[in-house]
C-alpha cells in the first residue's frame, strides 16, 4: 500500500467522529451513576452501606452458613427452612428493584417506605419465632447480631428516605 492510497485506513479521526466519541456512554458514565449523582452524597454513602449489608446478608445466606442460626437451625422443621428462603429471595428482589428503581429514574421514596415496612415485618417476625424456637435455652449473643442487623437495615433505610426527599427538594 501507498502512503496516499485512499483505500487504506485513515490515522485520524474525522471531527464528526471525535464528536461521536465525546458523547458516547463511557465519558457520560452510566445511567446509575448519573441517577446517584443527582442524589445527595448522604444518600450515596448510605445506599452504599445498605447494599455492602444486604449483600452480606445474601452471601451468608447463600453459603449455608445462617441455616444452623435462624429458626430452622433452632427446630429442624421444613417450615422454617422454607421461611428463611422466602427472606432471601424478597430481599434479594428487594435490593434488585432498589437498583432498577433508581436506573429507570423513578421516584423511590415510596419503594424505601415499603421496604421499610417489610424489614420492620421480618424482624419482628423472625425475632418472634426465634423466641419460641429458643425456648429455655437463648443464644443472646446472635439475638444480639440478629437485633443489631435489622436495626442497622431499618435506620439505613429511614435515612435513605430522609436524603431521597432532600435530594428531590435540592433539585427543585
Amino acid at each position: 500500500m501507498l502512503p496516499n492510497d485512499p483505500s487504506k485506513p485513515s490515522d485520524s479521526l474525522s471531527p464528526s467522529e471525535i464528536s461521536a466519541l465525546g458523547e458516547s456512554s463511557f465519558r457520560r458514565g452510566s445511567r446509575l451513576s448519573r441517577a446517584l449523582a443527582a442524589r445527595t452524597p448522604a444518600f450515596r454513602l448510605y445506599w452504599t452501606l445498605f447494599t455492602v449489608v444486604v449483600l452480606g446478608y445474601i452471601v451468608a445466606n447463600s453459603s449455608g452458613y445462617l441455616s444452623g442460626y435462624l429458626a430452622f437451625g433452632w427446630t429442624g422443621q421444613f417450615f422454617d427452612l422454607q421461611m428463611q428462603q422466602v427472606r432471601f429471595l424478597m430481599c434479594l428482589t428487594m435490593l434488585a428493584c432498589g437498583y432498577l428503581w433508581l436506573v429507570l429514574g423513578r421516584e423511590i421514596v415510596h419503594l424505601l417506605l415499603c421496604y421499610f415496612a417489610l424489614c420492620l415485618y421480618f424482624a419482628g417476625t423472625g425475632l418472634a419465632r426465634l423466641e419460641f424456637a429458643m425456648g429455655d435455652t437463648p443464644d443472646f449473643t446472635f439475638l444480639s447480631v440478629f437485633i443489631a442487623f435489622h436495626c442497622t437495615c431499618l435506620s439505613l433505610l429511614l435515612l435513605l428516605v430522609r436524603e431521597e426527599v432532600r435530594s428531590d427538594v435540592l433539585a427543585r
